[in-house]
């Protein structure tokens, strides 16, 4: 889904102590490159993570700033070598010299790499463990989206019996994340993905109405939310309607009636 695009900064940002810069230590040598990667300026913090390196009381940590700046980069470039150079990196962080949050920002620096370079399923079981940890909404949000895009790739590449399964499980967890957390625009999008994977067109059919009912108590989120459901929905209209021995024209008049009826369409509703 859309939210996982920027994910490595966003979240870097709460779990190596970023945020509001100010409230970071006043002689915090990282404090800059935190700042640039929010600010999106790979360039510039892997620099300014390189310039403070040769301390090394603050080595691991500066390494996985640098990480993720090049992991963000190898996303926009696809740069090989800005992949490899975060491996590298990653697996030389020492970590008995971090926190609990900058360990936290070393497994999601694990599990992106995972995910960039086709290891979705390693992927998800670095991720999975993380939801435990208490963090602030948006980086939880982020992290759900990073690690239901990883379960969703690896099951996508399994026979159908197994890819329904492994959806059937990912529904099963999301379901338990609302529960505990409540709705948000990443959830209620996998919500629908996980059933329709899960090879459950009626609940997908559903968890679609619901999250498009829903999307304007989600703020911001809401736009891209419905665009994201319409997509999903062309994909999944004309399966509802074989399995249901319908005309696929039914089944969008349908969408489209209820659509209009719960808000305005988007572009890419059918």
């Amino acid at each position: 889904m859309r939210t996982a695009a920027s994910a490595a900064v966003a979240a870097l940002l709460w779990v190596c102590g970023g945020g509001v810069v100010s409230a970071a230590p006043p002689v915090d040598p990282l404090a800059e490159a935190r700042l640039l990667l929010g600010r999106g300026d790979v360039d510039g913090a892997v620099a300014s993570a390189d310039g403070v390196r040769g301390d090394a009381t603050v080595r691991s940590r500066a390494d996985i700033i640098a990480a993720h700046a090049r992991l963000e980069r190898y996303r926009a470039t696809g740069a090989t070598a800005d992949l490899v150079d975060a491996r590298r990196r990653l697996t030389e962080v020492d970590a008995t010299t971090l926190s609990a949050r900058e360990r936290d920002a070393l497994a999601m620096g694990y599990g992106i790499a995972l995910h960039l370079e086709g290891a979705s399923a390693a992927a998800a079981l670095v991720f999975e463990p993380l939801l435990a940890t208490p963090r602030p909404d948006d980086d939880y949000q982020r992290l759900l989206d990073w690690w239901a895009t990883a379960t969703a790739t690896a099951a996508d590449r399994r026979a159908v019996d197994q890819r329904r399964a492994d959806y059937a499980r990912l529904q099963e967890r999301l379901q338990a994340e609302r529960r505990a957390h409540g709705p948000s625009a990443a959830l209620v999008y996998w919500l629908v993905a996980a059933a329709r994977g899960a090879g459950d067109l009626e609940g997908a059919w559903a968890a679609a109405q619901a999250a498009w009912a829903q999307a304007p108590a989600l703020g911001a989120s809401a736009a891209p939310l419905r665009d994201d459901i319409g997509r999903l929905v062309t994909v999944l209209a004309p399966e509802r309607a074989r399995a249901a021995g319908q005309a696929l024209q039914v089944v969008l008049d349908d969408w489209r009636q209820f659509t209009t009826a719960w808000g305005s369409a988007v572009a890419n509703t059918p």
